[in-house]
């Protein structure tokens, strides 16, 4: 059984390994680093997110519930969209509190 730090630690790692500059922002490898490690993000109804983020700057918090009804963590995202050589790609930062 893992505590609660440990969940938190090895989520952060894995979404630091996901670099921090995308052509989009990848929800869906970021979701899978949450529920790889048994948590679901999830709307204010507590029904799984769904939606999309939008806008070339912003933030969002979005709250992650765990099957064994402890208390919920928070997935931060922040991103900005820039102007590369080659085109256009989204600066991130992203991690669990």
């Amino acid at each position: 059984m893992t505590t609660r730090t440990t969940t938190r630690s090895r989520m952060n790692r894995q979404l630091s390994a996901l670099g921090n500059y995308h052509p989009s922002i990848p929800l869906d490898e970021i979701f899978e680093c949450i529920s790889s490690n048994y948590g679901t993000v999830v709307q204010e109804d507590d029904t799984p997110w769904s939606g999309f983020l939008c806008g070339e700057k912003g933030n969002a918090n979005m709250r992650i519930l765990f099957p064994d009804n402890s208390k919920p963590m928070y997935l931060y995202i922040a991103w900005e969209k820039m102007e590369t050589r080659t085109g256009y790609r989204y600066e991130m930062i992203t991690y669990v509190s």
